[in-house]
């Protein structure tokens, strides 16, 4: 009996993999798993999946996502990395040796990053961001705009990331400022 993705996000992992016999029904359970906010089991979901199905960069971003809602943010950029390290010579030779660890990317067939990169490069940016490294978030997330200028997701990561790294210049100005002013100060005193 096949029983809905609904009734497996329920059941253990184990219970559910017996159900489930492809890589579209397991990377379902995943991302129910997230909408559920089951983070630790979308985890561990993702990271099954990935043992049978080592290929699958959409799910390489869905456990970056999954380690991201878990405030597992280092986790979740190495995965986002990964996703984005793909070229199309990794991808011929994961094709050519299914035992190597690559993911294939998500229809990366140039050298430049094409419309399938934005999810990668919008976690990757939000994951840098959560760790505090708001220039390189800046970084990725202006990628992301440039490849999808109307994505709302990216607009609005990149301006919390513009809007961290203006708080940042301002704080050294200001600490500048003030170390002028006191420095002033004692100028004055010494006269």
């Amino acid at each position: 009996m096949m029983r809905s993705v609904a009734e497996c996000v329920r059941m253990t992992y184990e219970e559910a993999s017996q159900s489930l016999a492809t890589q579209e029904t397991h990377h379902l359970l995943g991302i129910t798993q997230i909408a559920a906010k089951r983070y630790g089991d979308a985890v561990s979901t993702f990271q099954t999946t990935l043992k049978k199905w080592p290929h699958s960069n959409r799910s390489v971003v869905a456990l970056g996502q999954a380690l991201h809602f878990a405030s597992r943010y280092e986790e979740a950029k190495a995965q986002y990395e990964l996703a984005l390290q793909v070229t199309p010579a990794t991808c011929v030779a994961a094709h050519a040796d299914p035992s190597l660890n690559v993911c294939v990317c998500m229809c990366v067939l140039s050298a430049q990053r094409d419309m399938s990169s934005v999810p990668c490069l919008v976690g990757l940016g939000s994951a840098l961001l959560s760790l505090g490294d708001a220039a390189a978030a800046a970084t990725r997330l202006k990628e992301a705009v440039r490849l999808a200028p109307r994505n709302a997701e990216a607009n609005k990561r990149l301006e919390e990331a513009q809007a961290v790294l203006d708080k940042q210049s301002a704080d050294k100005e200001a600490a500048a400022g003030g170390k002028s002013s006191s420095q002033r100060r004692r100028r004055r005193r010494k006269k």
